[in-house]
């Protein structure tokens, strides 16, 4: 998606591109635990101005939609956009989990998941997702979860989803692109996407032939309706300038 390949460009071809790592979410080892969806809205915050960056067009996938959600409520002046994709942020009642998400509230031992990491577990987990798991995703999937920080992070997260600001998304005062695979099992096209629709104000849907992860499995599709997106704004932005 940002660098695209040899037959699609990738968003970093018109616009520069920065990757946030948040806080066990990467490679790096270390412990910065308890995690929480507000630690690490504080933290794309502060990592925004650290970078000197305005007007930001700002991107989030998952539990990263609910984080940058909370950013562009807590730091407006910052965010020209916000871009959810499959975005994470309201209450899931009883029977919405996902059976791993699941185990990962109720079991107490959970926190020791990452010790029976394998790749066979990895791939049980990601094939609902994905017409066809490539192997690349995999394999990120599998070293991600050998990092016990992020398997601790992944856990706090889980526990920590519970719509708590929710109410707040109607306040969004900036465009929004709820981008989303029509598939997604965890964050429904019907039940999640649409239902941020309605509660942010001039909320665009787009959508991709893709589940939980488009920006995976569609990346040119997902590229290109992103960019679209972008670039009506700033035609718009050109033609109504004085």
């Amino acid at each position: 998606v940002i660098y695209g390949d040899s037959e699609h460009p990738g968003l970093a071809e018109h616009r520069d591109v920065h990757a946030i790592e948040l806080l066990g979410h990467g490679f790096a080892p270390g412990s910065h635990g308890p995690y929480s969806f507000q630690q690490l809205t504080a933290y794309t915050v502060a990592a925004t101005r650290a970078l000197g960056l305005q007007d930001v067009h700002l991107v989030g996938h998952s539990y990263g939609g609910e984080v940058t959600w909370r950013a562009a409520l807590d730091a407006p002046e910052l965010y020209a956009t916000l871009t959810l994709s499959n975005s994470a942020g309201y209450a899931r009642a009883d029977g919405e989990w996902l059976p791993e998400e699941e185990v990962m509230r109720d079991n107490p031992l959970a926190d020791l998941g990452w010790r029976l990491n394998a790749r066979d577990r990895i791939m049980t987990a990601l094939e609902p997702h994905f017409v066809e798991v490539p192997d690349d995703t995999l394999e990120e999937f599998f070293l991600v979860c050998e990092n016990a920080d992020n398997w601790h992070a992944m856990i706090d997260l889980v526990r920590d989803e519970n719509g708590e600001r929710q109410e707040e998304l109607g306040q969004l005062s900036m465009p929004v692109l709820l981008l989303w695979g029509e598939r997604d099992i965890a964050y429904t096209l019907d039940g999640v996407a649409r239902r941020f629709e309605s509660d942010i104000p001039g909320a665009v849907l787009r959508t991709v032939q893709a589940g939980h992860y488009p920006h995976e499995e569609r990346p040119a599709d997902y590229a290109n309706l992103l960019t679209g997106f972008l670039d009506e704004l700033d035609e718009k932005a050109t033609t109504e300038r004085p």
